[in-house]
């Protein structure tokens, strides 16, 4: 939500000033760990990426065990809680990413593609 919005339903809030460095430096620990799982991680922002762990062979392959597994080496290691979409194609993750922020996971099985969408609210 932009702040003038934010600032527009709450005129009481209180606005703490960023730190883009310290964004871009957790941000670079993170995708360190996101590499120790795939070479193949498409960054969408400093939170946010596509991982294919399709090849990946720790869990044998098993994207709900990989998910985890990273979210607990971020909590470990930068104690800060990750949320993950587990789909099989990118525009579902994108969206499942969303559904249990914060800390969560969404798995969306090919099966169920359509029904998952088609419950979206718009």
């Amino acid at each position: 939500m932009a702040t003038a919005r934010a600032l527009k339903l709450r005129p009481n809030l209180k606005v703490i000033r960023g730190d883009m460095e310290k964004y871009k430096t957790v941000s670079k620990q993170i995708h360190a760990i996101f590499s120790r799982y795939t070479e193949l991680i498409e960054p969408l922002s400093l939170d946010e990426a596509y991982l294919n762990v399709t090849t990946y062979q720790l869990f044998k392959g098993e994207a709900t065990l990989i998910a985890k597994d990273i979210r607990k080496a971020i909590k470990l290691e930068l104690n800060l809680t990750a949320s993950a979409g587990i789909p099989p194609i990118k525009f579902v993750a994108k969206v499942a990413f969303s559904i249990n922020k914060p800390n969560g996971i969404c798995v969306v099985i090919p099966d169920n593609i359509e029904g998952f969408v088609d419950d979206l609210e718009l």
